[in-house]
């Protein structure tokens, strides 16, 4: 028993002896833990048996992880470095330290109603700051310069995770119905009870069943919105397939909430998807009357593709955002132009489609402008610089600029018979009617002219886009919310 017992004491000496040891390298490589750190501890363990604690959790220190971010190249193919340094605040070689997780979000594959939420949160400490913060990264793919940076207090940590529960039971409470229903008739249909969503054939037939069947349904669950061009596509399936597919995208559910027809000729078409974290939703409206007709003689279509469009509702939560400094960044690094308000998974979201806003869309065009001869001939590059021109002329129209027929008055005499009808169809587009009948009435080619009535004329018939709740400013980033002033004093100091 003695010999025993000198053995377990020895044993514990050395355990307690090789704890010391990693604590002392952690120490030696990002510094003793401030202090926050345990006061956030402390009132975690006593706000344990709360009926809402949203499962905060502060690591000991032995288990704290210093790493930096990498980009997973399944959802970055093809990101360039200077978007990753946007999204890095900078820098992308930066370490920080993981000091604990929290509220779970549900995965992307997920159904975005009725769902087991298994992806926690992280929470995140910065050593090389002197600022008190703890920086919250929603989900495993959203990068250092989308974390949502908070007063370390129990209380700020709470708020913020208030918001997002607070978005989810608003949804649940108006689709919960709609999940109960589809579950019936499939429970219904196979004669036996469902027990588990996630069979092929149920997964289907309850994304059938979530899906509106027009844009006229989509429900635009957020007071806020906005509005950005997001390039061009040849066929509303090239969109859906960016967003689902090529790569997948983890910051909206893969269950679309619509699907655009896939028919050539539906103009315009509409696509939508809900993002994982805020809930937000993003209309893509795909401009396919703006597209080149096979009909059509060649090089008089108003552009090479169809303009895209992404309109974005999003809550009136501006914690959501990380504060103004975040989405300031974010604009900055990636030459975009978000409301300072908007959800973080938004930007993440979209960051492959390149979005701009119509104010950024103008001041492209001004700078093309300048730098333009006096006649464009039919070289391939000449022929390239036209298309770019069609191309944001026509995303221009597309955003509802509200300065368009100002904007493009110089392109109606161009020699260019594209830029005339590009022109044509965003005055159309943007019931401009009188513009239109005196372009029409000064062009001598009677091949154009025919093509601008034409266009006109479809535009007339399927003008009609998404029906936004109120106009969005042609600055998004100029959106002030007032809520930004509702915040505490300890979250208002870090913004």
């Amino acid at each position: 028993k003695a010999t025993v017992s000198v053995l377990n004491w020895r044993a514990g000496g050395q355990v307690l002896g090789m704890l010391a040891r990693c604590l002392a390298r952690q120490a030696r490589r990002f510094g003793a833990a401030p202090g926050w750190v345990e006061t956030l501890r402390e009132a975690q363990q006593a706000d344990m048996n709360t009926s809402i604690n949203y499962d905060i959790r502060i690591d000991d220190e032995l288990f704290f992880e210093q790493k930096r971010f990498e980009f997973d190249p399944k959802v970055f193919a093809d990101i360039e470095h200077s978007e990753k340094a946007a999204f890095c605040a900078g820098n992308t070689d930066k370490e920080y330290v993981c000091v604990g997780d929290a509220f779970s979000f549900p995965d992307w594959e997920d159904n975005p109603v009725v769902n087991s939420p298994d992806h926690p949160a992280k929470l995140w400490w910065d050593p090389s700051v002197k600022t008190e913060k703890v920086m919250v990264q929603l989900g495993p793919h959203v990068p250092p310069g989308l974390w949502i940076p908070i007063r370390p207090t129990h209380d700020a940590v709470k708020r913020l995770f208030s918001d997002f529960t607070t978005v989810d039971a608003v949804m649940m409470e108006r689709y919960l119905p709609v999940f109960e229903k589809a579950q019936n008739e499939y429970e219904e249909k196979v004669n036996a009870k469902l027990t588990d969503t996630a069979g092929m054939r149920a997964t289907d037939h309850f994304k059938d069943h979530l899906r509106f069947g027009s844009v006229a349904e989509v429900r635009k669950d957020h007071p806020m919105s906005a509005s950005f061009y997001c390039g061009t596509a040849g066929h509303p399936v090239e969109v859906e397939r960016a967003v689902l597919s090529d790569p997948p995208n983890p910051f909206v559910f893969s269950w679309p909430i619509l699907i655009a027809p896939h028919d050539q000729n539906a103009s315009p078409a509409f696509s939508a998807f809900r993002s994982v974290y805020s809930k937000s939703i993003v209309v893509f409206e795909i401009r396919m009357d703006f597209a080149p007709d096979p009909q059509e003689p060649e090089g008089l279509s108003a552009a090479p593709e169809a303009p895209v469009i992404a309109h974005v509702f999003y809550p009136d939560m501006p914690r959501m955002s990380g504060g103004k400094q975040t989405i300031q960044r974010v604009n900055k690094g990636l030459a975009t132009d978000y409301p300072l308000d908007v959800p973080v998974d938004v930007p993440a979201a979209l960051w492959k489609f390149g979005a701009k806003s119509a104010a950024q869309m103008h001041e492209r065009l001004v700078r093309m402008t300048h730098a333009l001869p006096a006649k464009l001939g039919r070289s391939v590059e000449e022929r390239k610089q036209i298309n770019e021109l069609c191309s944001t002329i026509t995303g221009l129209a597309a955003l509802r600029f509200s300065e368009f027929a100002d904007a493009t008055a110089v392109f109606r005499t161009r020699p260019e018979p594209q830029l005339r009808l590009a022109v044509a169809t965003g005055l159309a587009l943007n019931h401009c009617h009188a513009d239109v009948a005196t372009m029409l009435q000064a062009e001598t080619n009677d091949a154009v002219k025919e093509a601008i009535a034409a266009h006109a004329a479809r535009m007339g018939t399927h003008s009609g886009s998404f029906d936004l709740t109120e106009h969005t400013k042609d600055t998004a980033s100029d959106i002030v919310n007032p809520a930004f002033n509702k915040m505490s004093p300890d979250e208002a100091s870090l913004h």
